[in-house]
């Protein structure tokens, strides 16, 4: 046979008990429904409900429940008792991230315009590429090579082709301080 095991959870005993009495009323079924046979019905109720008799007739030959009034009717309805005040709940703490605030940086400042005297963009690019490939392969002067590290640093350029015409200046002195010529 199974077993289910109900909990309830509540504040007070009054509560508790309010609880499962109200579960118990709401959850009760009739007879029929646990497979037990309904109880035998009385043949003079059965006649009772077919024949057709006044309510005063009725009431004289079933007499209901005594009532505390004495009168018969319904009793005065009894306020229902008031629920108990729910507990206030302290306000909850604000959640504190796992991650610091990420601090606004200072946004770098743009660069100077270079002046209108300077080379093409493309052509500081490709004198500057063709170099590095020289010294690479050892035909060049490598002071490019030791020159282009801290080029990359300040101005945070991965690559001398992804440099744009912001950077112009900044190429224009690179290749002045590796010694090259731009034509």
């Amino acid at each position: 046979m199974s077993k289910v095991f109900i909990s309830f959870e509540a504040g007070t005993p009054d509560e508790l008990l309010q609880l499962v009495l109200g579960y118990a009323l709401q959850n009760q079924k009739p007879q029929s429904i646990l497979f037990k046979p309904p109880p035998p019905l009385d043949p003079q109720s059965v006649a009772d409900d077919k024949s057709e008799m006044s309510d005063e007739e009725y009431d004289s030959k079933h007499p209901g429940p005594a009532f505390p009034n004495g009168n018969g009717a319904d009793p005065e309805p009894e306020p229902a008792p008031e629920p108990a005040p729910k507990r206030a709940r302290a306000p909850r703490a604000p959640r504190v991230s796992a991650v610091p605030p990420a601090v606004p940086t200072a946004s770098p400042a743009p660069a100077p315009t270079p002046p209108v005297d300077l080379p093409p963009l493309d052509a500081l690019k490709a004198v500057i590429t063709n170099h590095v490939r020289l010294a690479q392969k050892g035909e060049g002067s490598k002071k490019i090579l030791d020159l282009l590290p801290a080029f990359k640093d300040a101005t945070g350029l991965a690559f001398v082709m992804n440099a744009e015409d912001k950077h112009r200046a900044a190429l224009y002195d690179l290749v002045q301080a590796a010694g090259l010529s731009v034509v």
